[in-house]
């Protein structure tokens, strides 16, 4: 047990995560009933509920003692022990995030039975998938491909969002415009932008993930779904160069 010393006011405190999950455990059995679940801005979130930071305080055996200020100075203790301090409405997970985690043989098979898609900003803004973490294909050719299976040998770049999918792949949209934003965009921009012949274009293809990426709100499922992510991409990549004998070409990694 780790133990972090404090000023508030006037007193000297030692406050451990094990000690606030103490006072939690308290005000719950002592003031849930009696008293408001979150102070007058600000909230601690810890497993679904929330908590008046002050009064948690308050609850500590050891901790300090009579009227003392709130604010920033009382959240940074518990930011400082990893709880998170929220202002406003409480958070709430994501729609869909609680299915099972899946396979990477499922996973895999998903992402390479995709079809190609015109790559465009905002390609994912109407669907579903937009807010998850996943993996995405990069076709770039100046053949027609949308609609059509997705094949190694036409596979340009292989990436991943451990955040939401939409927000990634714009980021590379802006990147191959104006070298910023991403890396392999910016690759892009700096070796291949002006040997592309005039008419080819991206194309895209993607799986999604459904999890809750948020530190405050994803459980041990969610954290392992996002390892998933990161092993389909490499799973892609082995994929790629099982099949081809070599890796995207602007993969770098």
């Amino acid at each position: 047990m780790q133990e972090l010393r404090y000023t508030v006011g006037r007193d000297i405190c030692y406050v451990s995560r094990e000690a606030i999950l103490k006072a939690m455990e308290y005000f719950d059995r002592k003031c849930r009933k009696t008293r408001p679940a979150k102070g007058r801005k600000y909230f601690v979130w810890w497993r679904g509920k929330s908590y008046p930071p002050k009064d948690v305080l308050r609850c500590m055996s050891k901790g300090p003692a009579g009227v003392f200020s709130g604010g920033e100075t009382t959240n940074q203790i518990f930011r400082d022990l990893g709880f998170h301090v929220g202002k406003g409405s409480f958070p709430k997970r994501l729609p869909g995030t609680d299915k099972p985690l899946p396979s990477i043989r499922t996973l895999k098979k998903q992402l390479f039975g995709k079809r190609w898609s015109r790559f465009e900003r905002d390609f994912l803004r109407r669907d579903k998938e937009e807010q998850f973490p996943g993996v995405y294909l990069l076709a770039y050719s100046d053949q027609p491909m949308a609609d059509k299976p997705v094949k190694p040998d036409d596979i340009f770049y292989v990436g991943s969002s451990c955040t939401g999918l939409n927000a990634r792949l714009n980021q590379f949209h802006d990147g191959i415009r104006r070298y910023c934003c991403h890396s392999a965009a910016m690759r892009f921009y700096k070796r291949w932008r002006r040997r592309s012949r005039p008419r080819q274009l991206f194309y895209v293809a993607v799986v999604a993930v459904p999890c809750e990426t948020r530190k405050e709100l994803r459980t041990e499922k969610d954290i392992r779904k996002m390892g998933r992510v990161a092993e389909l991409e490499y799973a892609a990549l082995a994929h790629i160069k099982k099949h081809t004998g070599f890796e995207p070409l602007l993969n770098k990694k």
